[in-house]
C-alpha cells in the first residue's frame, strides 16, 4: 500500500472542497492499494482522443469528463468497442453533445479513454462506512447482473483473505465465477486479494466514506477495475450522506 500518494489524492480533494473523486482519482488510489485498473488517459479534444486510441490500441472506450457528472452513462456520456479512429472522433462529439444537452451547466472536461477489456464477469466491490458499524467491505455482481440479481455480501473490515473467499463463496450467484456451462472458473484468488486490499484501504483511510469499484471485471485471469469513484471526508471531518443506489 502506498500511503502517502492516498493520502496525497485525498487532501488535494480535500482542498478544493470536492467530495467525490474523479474516475482517474480513484483508479489511482486502487493502484496505489495494489489494485490492477484500465487505467484512463484523459482527452481534452477529439484529436488526443484519437491519438491516445491508436497508442492503446483498439477497441477502446470513452467516458466523459467531468466533475458535475457521476452516472457517465445515463448522460449520454460512455462510448463502448470503438474500433476505428473515425469511431472515436464521432464518439467524442456526440458525448460532447450529449453532456451539453443533458447537463448544460456541467463542465466539459473532455474525454477518458481506455483499452477495451472484453471477456470475464461485471461485478462490484467497496468500502461503505456506516456510522453504527465502521468500515464495511462489499462484492456483488455488476453489470448487467447487478439489478437482475441483487446479490452482495458485505463483511466489517479488516477482513483477511479466508474470509473474503467466504465472502465470495456466499453469494447467490457464486457458480457463475466458479465455473459453469463449460466456462473457465475465475480467479477467486485474485478477487479475494482485491478484497483483502479494500479492507486494508478502508482501515488505513478512515477519510475514504465510500468507494465503489463498478465493474470490476474478473476472469480466469486475474481481476481489473473497469470503473470507479470514491467520497471523502472533508477537512473538517464531515462526510457526505450515505448513497443508497449502488447499481454505479
Amino acid at each position: 500500500m502506498n500511503s502517502k500518494s492516498v493520502q496525497t489524492i485525498i487532501e488535494r480533494a480535500q482542498s478544493e472542497n470536492r467530495p467525490e473523486l474523479s474516475e482517474f482519482e480513484t483508479k489511482q488510489i486502487l493502484e496505489a492499494a495494489g489494485i490492477s485498473t484500465s487505467m484512463p488517459a484523459i482527452a481534452a479534444d477529439a484529436d488526443a482522443a484519437v491519438q491516445v486510441a491508436a497508442e492503446l490500441g483498439f477497441p477502446v472506450v470513452l467516458k466523459v469528463a467531468s466533475a458535475e457528472v457521476t452516472h457517465k452513462s445515463e448522460v449520454g456520456g460512455v462510448a463502448l468497442s470503438l474500433a476505428s479512429e473515425p469511431e472515436v472522433r464521432s464518439a467524442f462529439e456526440e458525448i460532447k453533445a450529449n453532456l451539453a444537452r443533458r447537463v448544460p451547466r456541467a463542465r466539459f472536461g473532455g474525454v477518458t479513454v481506455q483499452k477495451m477489456i472484453a471477456g470475464g464477469t461485471e461485478m462490484i466491490a467497496g468500502i461503505i462506512r456506516e456510522r453504527n458499524f465502521g468500515p464495511l467491505v462489499m462484492v456483488g455482481f455488476g453489470g448487467i447482473y447487478a439489478e437482475i440479481l441483487k446479490d452482495t455480501v458485505l463483511r466489517l473490515a479488516p477482513v483477511d483473505r479466508p474470509e473474503a473467499l467466504a465472502m465470495i463463496g456466499e453469494l447467490k450467484g457464486a457458480a457463475l465465477i466458479k465455473g459453469s456451462r463449460g466456462q473457465p472458473p475465475a480467479d477467486l484468488n485474485a478477487l479475494g486479494e482485491l478484497l483483502v486490499a479494500l479492507s486494508q484501504l478502508a482501515v488505513e483511510q478512515p477519510a475514504i466514506t465510500e468507494l465503489d469499484i463498478n465493474p470490476v471485471s474478473v476472469s480466469a485471469t486475474g481481476v481489473c477495475a473497469l470503473d470507479g469513484r470514491a467520497m471523502v471526508r472533508s477537512a473538517n471531518g464531515e462526510a457526505e450522506p450515505a448513497r443508497t443506489d449502488r447499481s454505479g
